[in-house]
């Protein structure tokens, strides 16, 4: 596929373009000279682009083998943004025109709407994507129907079947859903299953030693299950690729919880059954096993703790 773009009220900048979950996954650089630039894609099948603009603006493109498309852009006003060329395209942008502006709660049902009235179109999928895949705490009771509908539309659409992929989990652990069920031995030899956290809130901490800063995250795990280890249970998983690299770690630091490591680094099942998107997170889990809140980032893990605890 190819593209030609024009962007008024600026002459030098540099856009990089990315597809999420493909077989193509490289991030591309365009370099915008004079306000212009022109972009070509290699592609066996349809992708959902991602155009990232310096000022972080997102801008999903369909792009399909052997299309031509023409942006056209004004760096002041970036929603007005106008993809041309395929039918695709200029569903999307109307949809985000039409919705500019409006809160994120209208946004989800205009989304809905669209999805229903566009069933079988690449612009369906990349809605979804956007407003349903993409949102911090996606919710199943939205998210479920539409992807079901999707899913019969376009059963032959390896986006959409790569994307169920990788997204179910998430939407099956998202917040407000049950525990996911798992059985694993920890690092002492211990069986731990997730009927056994019930009772006690539970905060699940997934980590690697290969993070950065992670050393200083594990101390602050230490200290937090050291105050707040009578009232909830604390469960590690470390995404090493080597136990003996994962204790060899822990070594130079004391900390006092169960610690799960099965050897398998990011293909582990573990990152899809709870639904991992980033690390080190924390995951909280109150006493019925219902996930409270999740994703959380080192900085808010004492204060998501003891919102849980109120």
């Amino acid at each position: 596929m190819s593209m030609k773009g024009s962007i008024k009220n600026v002459n030098q900048v540099d856009l990089y373009v990315y597809a999420e979950g493909t077989p193509n996954p490289q991030v591309d650089t365009i370099r915008v000279r004079g306000g212009e630039f022109t972009y070509s894609r290699s592609l066996s099948q349809p992708e959902i682009l991602t155009l990232l603009f310096p000022n972080f603006s997102e801008l999903q493109v369909v792009a399909e083998p052997g299309t031509s498309l023409e942006l056209v852009a004004d760096a002041s006003n970036l929603s007005g943004t106008i993809i041309k060329g395929t039918k695709e395209n200029e569903l999307l942008t109307e949809f985000s025109h039409a919705t500019n502006g409006k809160k994120d709660s209208e946004k989800r049902l205009a989304a809905q709407q669209f999805i229903y009235d566009n069933v079988t179109t690449q612009a369906a999928v990349a809605v979804f994507r956007e407003h349903f895949v993409k949102t911090q705490n996606p919710i199943l009771a939205e998210a479920q129907p539409l992807l079901d509908t999707l899913s019969a539309a376009q059963p032959n659409n390896e986006l959409l079947r790569g994307m169920m992929t990788r997204f179910l989990p998430q939407l099956l652990s998202a917040v407000g859903q049950k525990l996911p069920t798992f059985e694993e031995v920890s690092l002492t030899g211990d069986t731990l299953t997730n009927e056994e956290f019930l009772g006690k809130p539970l905060a699940i901490a997934v980590w690697a030693s290969w993070v950065r800063d992670i050393r200083k995250q594990l101390r602050n795990l230490d200290k937090l299950q050291k105050t707040y280890g009578e009232d909830i249970n604390f469960l590690l998983i470390s995404l090493d690729a080597s136990r003996i690299d994962c204790q060899r770690y822990l070594k130079y630091d004391t900390v006092h919880a169960p610690i799960i490591c099965d050897q398998q680094a990011m293909h582990s099942p573990l990152v899809s059954t709870f639904g991992v998107r980033q690390m080190p997170t924390l995951i909280l889990v109150d006493k019925k096993g219902v996930i409270t809140k999740r994703d959380v980032l080192p900085k808010e893990w004492e204060t998501a703790i003891k919102e849980l605890l109120k």
